[in-house]
């Protein structure tokens, strides 16, 4: 024969249903797990220094980024090199057409050599004021030797 159970009616509000007494409660609460755990958390967390995986990474790393900065200075260097060259080309042609101005009547072409720089230049009277001066500079970079041009018509003073 099967036993009878009865429930109690279920309430129709909360406000009748008691609050959660921890007292009440069966199992303990947990409060620390057992001293041999915590004993082999502290000798994992303790451990110090680098593996010798770790070192050859920071390595790896270290020497790449010293690579990287010593092919970027010899970069700097060459350019730094380049610049130099081409802006004692740009203050030879100056220089000419200054002189060509200051001695128009009677300036004539030639060429000279200052340093790395070859200069040639052309002159040709158009009138009494004024005259064509036409020129190439020439100079050797790291990457080659370059030659460039120029042609301008200057007023005698």
């Amino acid at each position: 024969m099967r036993p009878i159970y009865h429930f109690p009616p279920m309430p129709t509000s909360w406000a009748g249903l008691k609050s959660f007494d921890s007292s009440r409660r069966k199992t303990p609460p947990v409060t620390s797990p057992p001293v041999r755990i915590i004993r082999v958390m502290t000798r994992r967390t303790a451990r110090r220094g680098y593996t010798l995986v770790e070192v050859i990474i920071a390595l790896m790393v270290f020497t790449t980024g010293a690579l990287a900065l010593a092919a970027g200075s010899a970069v700097v260097v060459r350019e730094m090199h380049a610049s130099r060259v081409r802006a004692e080309a740009g203050r030879l042609i100056a220089s000419r057409l200054e002189i060509v101005q200051s001695t128009c009547p009677l300036a004539s072409s030639g060429g000279e050599t200052q340093g790395s720089v070859r200069s040639e230049w052309t002159v040709v009277p158009l009138d009494s004021n004024n005259v064509r001066v036409a020129g190439n500079v020439s100079y050797v970079l790291p990457r080659g030797p370059r030659a460039e041009t120029y042609s301008t018509i200057v007023a005698c003073r």
